[in-house]
């Protein structure tokens, strides 16, 4: 009867385990990490030496006391499970090392590195199985021996299993799972990567943690995006040069639920709205969404906004939101949006700040106005927007020197009341008799970019976006080329790419999926890097 000792390390809280044999001084370890503990046992049971290191995957938290033990036992062989695990002990990038404070891993030149066999002979008369599981990552492995299952991070109890780093995939877990799924019945414990060990067949797979809150479309949004767009419409696609991601797609049918939820409310009440921005452009010049566009922004004119704010509330069911500072107090984004609860949206900076992180289109004012009084009121536009914004910034982890120095220069006690205010500038005197319209809270443009004619906005007009039809301003062209210049030229291929690079995109699954784990395991869900 073999004994498994766990030790719960010092640093990230990962598990380490000695497999000892009653006959035998050599043992073996799964997972290093503080050595120290490990040693001492081994020294009160007389057991000198490690046979062999186990990596259920190369990850830093369960390799960072490997070449301690290589150092000190120079015949011991470290087994991984392929050609990813093994360049990952060499790449702290693939590893994640070299993002920690504790600096890069990178595995020592003489250490002997074998792969594994789909069984291993640990003893006489005791062999250990593998199971290869990706998922987590590509080199995860499943160790089997006795009545003991090995997982590392694949199976992990009441925590959900992260698929977002380097190497990962929710589809490959999924069939990791199935082949775990048959050992039910062996009465196995399952020795996990992080946490107490538990029984495998008490542990329910089908709600595995993996893929627990993954909804249907049809779940999530109130309109048949499938049948609108057509299934092609969802598939990765090449175009303009450009790669769009199946998932990219998707975060696109939603957000064009979001806008028809938000157009049946205008419809319904007489308001008129229009796309604005780079949704403007992708219908005028794709016909649909700009490849490496990835979101969707709507203009309304300021009588008609404000009605909606106020209409929005009652006419919204779930998973519809109207995110506002005074709807979701910890949002203080000077733009309100209508969001999807069931879908996930967050911007990294902002993973802790609790308000609603779905899917989102944004819904900006169109004020009337004198453009001199614009010029002379932009200073304290800027200033209110960057209260509200750095306001929200005031607990955020990992700023800069240069964010570090604004939540100083735009501290202020009240960023509701800074809010109010930007919106008042615009608002006053707008005067209908202007032959001038602008956005007042549409940074980082310059103002001189955000004022129009108020010709451009006296009706909205149809036009084709994918497979459906959209409102645009009738002066859709003097709007974009007061805004962009010439609009209907590509960038070059280099400054081509979503311009959300900070905002962590999952379609399948709400936001609270992830603002419900611990903070180590959100920071490697979103690939946060220090």
């Amino acid at each position: 009867m073999l004994e498994v000792i766990r030790f719960v390390n010092s640093r990230f809280n990962s598990n380490t385990f000695i497999i000892s044999h009653p006959n035998h001084e050599g043992v073996w370890v799964v997972d290093p990490g503080d050595t120290t503990a490990v040693y001492e046992w081994m020294k009160s049971h007389q057991k000198n030496s490690i046979t062999g290191v186990l990596l259920t995957h190369a990850h830093f938290d369960h390799i960072y006391g490997l070449n301690e033990i290589v150092s000190r036992f120079p015949s011991c062989i470290v087994y991984i499970a392929n050609e990813y695990g093994l360049d990952a002990l060499h790449n702290p990038k693939v590893n994640g090392s070299k993002y920690t404070e504790e600096g890069p891993i990178v595995i020592a030149e003489d250490a002997k590195l074998e792969f594994f066999g789909d069984t291993m002979l640990l003893w006489d008369g005791v062999v250990m199985k593998t199971i290869n599981t990706p998922g987590h990552s590509d080199d995860s492995q499943c160790l089997f021996v006795e009545n003991m299952l090995f997982t590392g991070d694949t199976i992990i109890k009441d925590v959900r299993t992260v698929t977002k780093l380097k190497g990962g995939s929710v589809e490959k877990l999924e069939e990791s799972m199935k082949k775990l799924e048959v050992l039910k019945g062996k009465h196995l414990m399952v020795m996990p990567g992080h946490g107490e060990e538990f029984e495998l067949d008490k542990y329910d797979l089908s709600k595995m943690n993996y893929n627990p809150l993954k909804k249907s479309m049809a779940a999530i949004m109130k309109h048949d995006m499938k049948e609108i767009l057509g299934e092609d419409f969802f598939k990765e696609e090449m175009k303009c040069d450009y790669l769009i991601p199946a998932y990219m797609k998707k975060s696109w049918a939603i957000q064009l639920d979001i806008y028809l939820t938000i157009a049946e409310i205008c419809h319904k009440h007489n308001l008129m709205f229009f796309l604005m921005f780079g949704g403007l452009i992708g219908a005028v010049r794709h016909n649909g969404f700009i490849p490496w566009d990835d979101d969707l922004d709507v203009a309304m004119p300021r009588a008609d906004y404000e009605e909606f704010i106020k209409l929005a509330p009652r006419e919204l069911k779930y998973p519809y939101f109207l995110r506002t500072p005074f709807t979701d107090s910890t949002c203080l984004y000077p733009v309100i949006d209508v969001c999807n609860s069931e879908t996930t949206f967050i911007p990294r900076i902002f993973r802790r700040n609790g308000f609603n992180m779905g899917v989102v289109v944004d819904i900006f004012p169109i004020d009337y106005c004198n453009p001199s009084d614009v010029e002379k009121n932009w200073p304290d536009i800027i200033t209110y927007y960057l209260h509200c914004t750095n306001f929200m910034k005031r607990d955020c982890k990992g700023l800069n020197e240069r964010q570090k120095n604004d939540l100083i220069k735009y501290f202020t006690p009240d960023p509701y009341a800074s809010f109010n205010k930007l919106h008042t500038i615009g608002a006053t005197p707008n005067n209908e008799e202007s032959d001038y319209m602008f956005i007042c809270n549409a940074l980082p443009y310059d103002y001189k970019r955000l004022i129009w004619p108020s010709r451009c906005f006296e009706k909205s007009i149809k036009h084709k976006f994918e497979s459906m039809e959209v409102e645009i301003p009738v002066g859709y062209d003097e709007v974009l080329t007061k805004t962009y210049g010439d609009y209907m030229s590509f960038p070059p291929v280099k400054e081509r790419g979503a311009k959300n690079s900070q905002i962590f995109f999952d379609p399948d699954r709400s936001y609270t999926y992830y603002t419900q784990m611990n903070d180590e395991d959100l920071e490697k869900a979103l690939g946060i890097q220090y």
